[in-house]
């Protein structure tokens, strides 16, 4: 293991460590930054990412009339940014953590050469290790990852709050407006529809009315097709008393 460092492998691995914590802090500065434009877009955007976002805006807007805490949203949607499947977090902390490791491998393999008599390899462990530091320090300061989370957040509000808000609003005004006249025309076709089936009812009651009288037997009438008639109770008499007298 001494002579794995002694050879100068391990410098190997500490500009491989820097380079992981170079690259790892433009992903995140890239993928913010691509962001922000696409929210600048607007509308016209076609991102897939800004897609899901809206989508997810639209179904909290619509299920609550509305969104109360539209900066916590908005940090919640940046939190699930991901590439290559990793998180913007991770890897974040991934570039965090290398300038770290590159620190302690540096220095640990600078000592292990310098118990060994290996004075010249541990200078080199040390000025490559402080090199790429420097470097890691520089991409930092150059990749301003808060000033981009920043903008990102900000232009997503606005892009939400004042533009895709008022769209979903004025959309649920006119779907209101049409249920509402829908019931409206509902409401005024009912009593039309009855009056109509009334009309249309009415002369079969009419026609059953007449029948219904014409079938009723009155007093000195024809009560069917026979041609028979019905005697009056005064008739009835009269024949019963001439009967009687002549029955006498």
């Amino acid at each position: 293991m001494k002579e794995w460092f002694l050879q100068g492998n391990g410098l190997y691995v500490v500009a491989a460590l820097g380079l992981i914590g170079i690259v790892s802090r433009y992903v995140v500065q890239c993928c913010l930054h691509h962001m922000t434009v696409q929210t600048e877009k607007g509308n016209s955007s076609r991102n897939r990412i800004l897609q899901q976002i809206k989508s997810r805006f639209e179904n909290i807007y619509r299920m609550n009339s509305g969104i109360d805490q539209m900066e916590a949203f908005v940090q919640k949607q940046i939190c699930l940014l991901r590439f290559l499947g990793l998180r913007l977090s991770t890897w974040k902390v991934i570039s965090d953590q290398m300038l770290l490791v590159v620190l302690l491998f540096g220095g640990g393999s600078s000592v292990i050469c310098w118990q060994n008599e290996g004075t010249g390899q541990a200078f080199r462990y040390l000025l490559l290790s402080a090199v790429v530091v420097m470097l890691q320090c520089f991409c930092y300061l150059w990749n301003d990852i808060a000033r981009r989370e920043r903008e990102l957040v900000v232009n997503l509000e606005d892009y939400l709050g004042n533009t895709y808000a008022v769209h979903l609003r004025r959309g649920m005004h006119r779907e209101n407006g049409k249920e509402s006249a829908g019931e409206a025309a509902e409401g005024n076709t009912a009593p039309a529809a009855a009056e109509a089936a009334a009309a249309k009812v009415g002369p079969e009651q009419n026609v059953l009315s007449r029948e219904e009288k014409g079938a009723t037997v009155r007093p000195g009438k024809p009560a069917g097709g026979n041609g028979r008639r019905v005697l009056t109770a005064e008739e009835s008499k009269l024949i019963e008393d001439i009967l009687r007298e002549y029955l006498n």
